[in-house]
This record gives C-alpha cells, sequence and structure tokens, in this order.
C-alpha cells in the first residue's frame, strides 16, 4: 500500500507548475502588499489629523495676530472668536501654502539628508530640520507605502521563486552577469529584481569581483526553509 502510495506521488509533484510551486512566495506578497496598504492607511489618518491641527492652529494664531494689531485691550481681545476678522478665502490660501509646504519640503527631501546633517553635530539645524519636515515626512510616506505595493505576473512570480531558490543553492548570492543566465529575458529579469528588492527579499551589492544580488534577512531564509 505504501509503495503504490509513492509511486503517485511522484508524478503527481512532477507535473506541478512553476505558478503552484511558488506559493509560498505568492503568500508573502500577499502579507507585504496587506502591510503595506495598512501602513499607507495609518500615514493617511496620521496626515488628515496633522494638517487639520495645523489648519486650526493657523486660523487661531491668525485671528489672535489681528487682534492683537487693531488694538491690544480686553474689549478687542473678546473679538478673537468672531469669523469676520478672517477672509472667507482663507481655506484657499491655506491650501496655496500647504501645496508651496510640500514643494519646498520636497525639494529638501531630496538635497538634503538629516542623517549628515546630524554627523556634522549641526544639532540646532538638524531639530529645526526635522520639525520642519515632520508633517510633510507623513504625507510623503503615504505615497511611498502605497508604491511598495507589488504584482507580479504568474510568469515573473515563477521566474522570482526560482531565482531565489537558485541564490539559497549558490549560499544566498548571484553576481549580476549571471542573471541573465537565471532569466534570458532583460524585462522579465528587471521586473523580478525589482519586485524582489521592493518586498525586501534581496539586496545589491559591491565586492572586488563586481556587484551581486543576496538573499537579505532571516525572513527569506525561514521562507526558503519552511518550502524545502
Amino acid at each position: 500500500m505504501n509503495s503504490h502510495s509513492t509511486e503517485q506521488e511522484g508524478p503527481v509533484e512532477a507535473t506541478v507548475s512553476p505558478y503552484v510551486a511558488a506559493r509560498p512566495l505568492r503568500r508573502y506578497l500577499g502579507q507585504h502588499n496587506r502591510q503595506a496598504l495598512l501602513l499607507a492607511f495609518f500615514s493617511l489618518t496620521a496626515a488628515v489629523l496633522l494638517w487639520g491641527g495645523t489648519y486650526f492652529f493657523v486660523y487661531w494664531f491668525f485671528l489672535f495676530t489681528v487682534t492683537i494689531i487693531e488694538g491690544f485691550n480686553p474689549d478687542t481681545l473678546g473679538q478673537i472668536t468672531q469669523r469676520n476678522l478672517v477672509s472667507d478665502s482663507y481655506p484657499m490660501w491655506f491650501a496655496v501654502g500647504v501645496v508651496a509646504y510640500l514643494i519646498v519640503a520636497a525639494i529638501i527631501r531630496r538635497r538634503y539628508k538629516p542623517e549628515k546633517i546630524r554627523e556634522a553635530r549641526f544639532y540646532v539645524l538638524w531639530v529645526l530640520l526635522e520639525l520642519f519636515m515632520a508633517v510633510p515626512n507623513v504625507t510623503f510616506s503615504i505615497w511611498g507605502n502605497l508604491r511598495a505595493i507589488t504584482k507580479l505576473r504568474k510568469h515573473d512570480l515563477a521566474e522570482a521563486w526560482r531565482l531565489l531558490l537558485r541564490m539559497s543553492q549558490e549560499d544566498g548570492r548571484l553576481s549580476l552577469t549571471s542573471l541573465r543566465l537565471e532569466i534570458d529575458d532583460e524585462r522579465t529579469l528587471c521586473r523580478v529584481v525589482f519586485a524582489l528588492q521592493i518586498i525586501g527579499l534581496v539586496g545589491m551589492r559591491e565586492s572586488e569581483r563586481g556587484w551581486f544580488l543576496y538573499l537579505q534577512g532571516q525572513e527569506v531564509r525561514t521562507l526558503l526553509k519552511q518550502a524545502a
């Protein structure tokens, strides 16, 4: 009975398609996408709360400033809650200010790294920069988390899983020059490597022998062990 069962298992395993064999990677990819979507939702919620708080703080500050300019006395201070002190176009001007703020923050984000400023021991400038970039960074993280959502076609997913297995056989690394031997189609290769980097399963480094791709972190090794 056991020998008959063994004989039947061989052909079944042989007929498993590469896409079905890549099921562990499909599960991991789905988990990664759900986590990225959840982080995007939390970032959106935090951004709405922060911008809402900023909106009312600027509104109140403007009311207070106008009241002080008109005259510092108890009667004038009592007018601080009157809406007619602020123009009805305040929401529009606030939106324009937010757009300008985000543009400036994007330029700073691209040109200056807070870590380098901190390493240079410009601590006051570093703190001011962190405070200035706090709300924009939360806002930018929404798009960053959404971009982390990765989709692969069936063929690409099968090739990605086969590449991971091959890297595992080669002690967790493959030179970039040998990747063409694993995936001959250049477009498929680019999509696969990019997707595996986005989901954090592989990384890229340079050594004396050139650039190579390596298995990144313990998660991918655990994934491959479970599949084995």
